[in-house]
């Protein structure tokens, strides 16, 4: 968490984005007017700045508020009480997270990119960070996303999903079901549950 701070710390008089990472190739920039090309230029700028760090920083509080709450339904109400949904606040701290482990050089990228690459990325972080830390651009990330099909073990394929919900809220989910809803499901089931639940825990060493 002191990391983030001392980035934001010691990029705060020349901002987390410089100019020379955005695009002012629109003609809004090239006008003849050099006066308003470079005012709009400044304040593009500022607000890339502002929206980034932003980002972060929610993402930041939603990050150690989940951690703290245990994914729980308070959390849920939480961010709404907040003015955010879950999906957002799922986003800004895909952000945040990704945000932390990318090379310092890759930071103002992560910090700019839409919120649907975020989740795209954050839903296949194996497949794609390896690209994003050896200096993929943004186009080329595009392009990756958009035509990547990845084999799993059973030769499925996976997609990204924009509902996905992270391995966190799903447990969280899991270990709310009710009693009722659990006798509600065929014996069948119910024993594949009790042999997948078996496997769970010898995963996690409690037995």
């Amino acid at each position: 968490m002191n990391e983030l701070k001392e980035i934001l710390k010691e990029r705060k008089q020349h901002g987390l984005i410089s100019d020379h990472q955005l695009d002012f190739s629109d003609e809004i920039f090239n006008s003849e007017d050099l006066i308003v090309n470079n005012f709009l230029k400044e304040k593009t700028l500022e607000t890339q700045n502002i929206s980034a760090k932003g980002s972060l920083a929610l993402g930041k509080v939603f990050s150690e508020v989940f951690e703290k709450l245990q994914g729980s339904k308070t959390y849920e109400k939480f961010i709404q009480l907040n003015g955010f949904n879950r999906r957002t606040a799922l986003r800004h701290r895909k952000r945040f997270e990704i945000f932390k482990i990318v090379p310092e050089e890759r930071k103002p990228m992560i910090a700019m990119l839409p919120m649907e690459l975020i989740e795209k990325i954050s839903n296949n972080e194996e497949e794609l960070l390896p690209y994003i830390e050896n200096g993929i651009s943004r186009e080329e990330l595009e392009t990756l996303i958009q035509g990547l099909e990845i084999d799993n073990t059973d030769n499925m394929k996976i997609k990204f999903s924009e509902t996905e919900k992270s391995v966190e809220e799903k447990i969280v989910a899991l270990g709310n079901l009710s009693i009722e809803r659990i006798n509600s499901l065929e014996e069948g089931k119910k024993y594949k549950i009790n042999n997948l639940l078996k496997k769970i825990e010898k995963i996690l060493g409690e037995y």
